[in-house]
């Protein structure tokens, strides 16, 4: 039997997941243009490490790329190697913004499962940036938390929408 309260939390329901599904096309496309651009920068990025090591012990990658093949093939070697990572790296991040794409178009249909994989996924990303930086924690904590909150709240919304669709479906 619906009551205008029933009605009235559906409501509210339906806005904390309208909410997520924002929340994930944001958190997607920031991620996807970060890492984007890091991908695009990643050799850069590189180079200017490298620089920075080879400059600790008083040469230069000009001076090491000036070698002849033979003495600088295994520098080539670790240097595509690095290479290799970073781009993987970043490109995992930009595969990353994908599905939280892919979860934000998916919170109607299955709000339980597109707001709980938004969130784990969100929180197992944080976790893995902390394992190469912890400083990255407390980088952006308050919109990290502002996110969590939302999200954690979403999930909440989408387990009591769900209820109330089984109740629904068998009563």
């Amino acid at each position: 039997m619906d009551t205008p309260y029933s009605s009235l939390a559906q409501g509210a329901r339906t806005q904390e997941l309208k909410k997520a599904r924002s929340i994930l096309w944001i958190v997607g496309l920031l991620t996807i243009a970060v890492n984007g651009f890091m991908l695009g920068n990643s050799k850069n990025e590189l180079e200017t490490a490298v620089s920075a090591e080879l400059g600790k012990s008083g040469t230069s990658l000009a001076a090491v790329r000036a070698l002849p093949d033979a003495q600088r093939a295994e520098f080539d070697r670790q240097y595509a190697t690095a290479f290799g990572k970073i781009r993987l790296i970043y490109g995992a991040g930009v595969a990353l913004g994908v599905i939280f794409i892919v979860c934000a178009l998916f919170v109607e249909r299955k709000p339980v499962a597109a707001t709980v994989t938004g969130l784990v996924l969100y929180l197992g990303s944080i976790a893995a940036l902390m394992a190469f930086d912890p400083s990255t924690l407390v980088k952006g904590i308050i919109v990290k938390v502002f996110i969590v909150i939302g999200l954690v709240s979403s999930v909440k919304s989408a387990l009591a929408i769900e209820r109330e669709r089984r109740t629904q479906a068998g009563g």
